[in-house]
């Protein structure tokens, strides 16, 4: 009987050994894993972080360019008797384009693409980037279609047929001096046509305004989501 007792603690001495081994092992692989997670996770933040930092300047940047074009087609629209040299260039020049915000979305489509979100534990955060691209961004891609094709498909071909040749637009030498040109300004076709792009593109700019407003808190939320990683 000793010897049964002897032999029974032995056996179950080398089965809690086993047994201990096996959790310190799937504890260690667990505490590796979250280690090389929060280090994918620093990581891929990080590359969002600099395309962020990237839109944000872009957005301000066409934001100013916007802005611009918007007070040109303003002052036509509300000064047609007392039209000052600058604003009309500008303004007619405004006309026949459009703003292009190209996205930096390169760590954003690599995360997608490679399933690299589930190390975000930050859901939260991760839902605000995914609607800052996939909503928000959305929208201004599908609005800036659709004034790209106002300009080519309308405004273009209008200034084409109707509008005096003039070397480097300067089309503040024609003003008081050219029937043509002054016929057009009055025209009511141009005028429609001129006062739904300015409406158009005063829309587009509170959609960049609250984008950028946007993307600037996301990069400070990301910022400090790194450094709370990195601690």
């Amino acid at each position: 009987m000793k010897k049964f007792w002897v032999e029974f603690k032995k056996y179950l001495f080398e089965v809690l050994a086993i047994i201990t081994a096996i959790t310190l092992s799937f504890l260690f692989d667990e505490w590796r894993d979250k280690r090389k997670d929060r280090r994918d996770s620093i990581e891929l933040l990080s590359s969002i972080a600099e395309n962020l930092k990237t839109d944000t300047t872009l957005l301000r940047m066409t934001r100013e360019f916007q802005q611009k074009m918007i007070a040109g087609e303003g002052h036509i629209l509300n000064h047609a008797d007392s039209l000052e040299t600058d604003s009309l260039t500008l303004g007619l020049l405004a006309f026949q384009t459009y703003p292009t915000f190209r996205k930096t979305n390169v760590a954003y489509l690599t995360m997608v693409q490679t399933g690299q979100s589930r190390v975000l534990t930050n859901k939260k955060l991760l839902n605000q980037v995914n609607d800052l691209y996939q909503v928000r961004y959305s929208i201004i891609d599908e609005w800036t279609e659709i004034e790209r094709k106002t300009v080519l498909e309308k405004n273009i071909p209008y200034m084409n047929v109707h509008a005096p040749f003039v070397k480097r637009y300067n089309y503040a030498s024609l003003v008081n001096k050219n029937a043509r040109f002054t016929s057009m300004m009055k025209d009511d076709e141009f005028r429609n046509l001129l006062y739904t792009d300015y409406n158009f593109k005063r829309a587009m700019d509170g959609m960049y305004t609250d984008a950028q407003k946007y993307a600037d808190s996301l990069l400070q939320k990301v910022n400090a989501e790194v450094k709370m990683l990195k601690d």
